[in-house]
Parts: C-alpha cells; sequence; structure tokens
C-alpha cells in the first residue's frame, strides 16, 4: 500500500514509488483514466483531473512521485485511493507478465 505524505489540512499530498517503470506507469496510468475524466502525458509527466481532485505523476529517475490535491481532505483520499488502487492492480499485473 502506498503511504502518501503531506497535510490533510491543505489537501495535498505526496507519495514516491520505487520503480525504473516510471514513464511506463504514467503512460497506463493515464491512458487508462482518459477513457473517462481529463488526463495528458508526456514520458516524465502525467496529469489527470478527477471530478474530486487532482494527480500529477512524475518519473524522477527510479522512482514514480505522485502529488494529489483536491479541495477539502474527503476529496483528497478519494483521488489517493482511485490512484493507489488502480497502481497497485497496474503492479500486480505487471509483476506477473515481467521476468
Amino acid at each position: 500500500m502506498l503511504a502518501f505524505k503531506g497535510e490533510s489540512r491543505h489537501a495535498a499530498k505526496q507519495a514516491q514509488v520505487s520503480t525504473t517503470h516510471a514513464s511506463r506507469y504514467i503512460k497506463r496510468l493515464c491512458k487508462h483514466f482518459a477513457h473517462k475524466v481529463e488526463s495528458t502525458w508526456d514520458e516524465q509527466q502525467g496529469v489527470t483531473d478527477f471530478p474530486f481532485g487532482r494527480c500529477v505523476m512524475q518519473a524522477d529517475g527510479a522512482q514514480l512521485a505522485l502529488h494529489c490535491t483536491a479541495d477539502d481532505d474527503t476529496q483528497l483520499e478519494r483521488v489517493c485511493w482511485v490512484v493507489t488502487d488502480h497502481l497497485e492492480r497496474s503492479r500486480w499485473r505487471w509483476s506477473k507478465a515481467m521476468p
């Protein structure tokens, strides 16, 4: 489970995921989210705007940096949950497919 760090009273949290596949995660997550919400990406960064908040993803060396924001704590927790859930499902699928 990802541990988001940040002051929830500011309605922003950050997390870092150690991975050598950060760019691939950005592309896969943003492409998936783009089916329902506005999502843009390139090799280094992705931005997804949910109706309840935003997640900015950045490939930074051997890690994926996530920065989630929302108008209030409840919406922020929802953004974090959605991103975490999708990322963990993708990691599980990839761990089965990658040597």
